[in-house]
């Protein structure tokens, strides 16, 4: 049986693993907006609409994910520079 000296230890680590995750989350999807708005470009693609509302959807956590503004900062701008990366090549 499972201490609960184990118990917090393996909640840390998912904790853990939740905030990276949460982070590789928010950076794939600017990755993929970025991605749909190449494609959505009239002189690029088409002009099709496609994708994500404004920002990811992301849950905070009161210990291991307190500061949700630090995971979403700036989304509008990374999905621009990015775009204009991927409009650029």
């Amino acid at each position: 049986m499972a201490t609960l000296s184990t118990h917090r230890s393996n909640r840390a680590a998912a904790g853990a693993a939740y905030a990276a995750a949460a982070a590789a989350y928010v950076a794939a999807w600017v990755e993929l907006k970025a991605y749909d708005q190449v494609v959505e470009n009239a002189n690029v693609g088409g002009g099709a609409q496609l994708g994500f509302g404004a920002q990811p959807d992301v849950s905070g956590h009161s210990e291991y994910l307190r500061d949700l503004r630090t995971v979403l900062a700036d989304i509008p701008g990374k999905v621009n520079t990015r775009l204009q990366q991927l409009l650029a090549s």
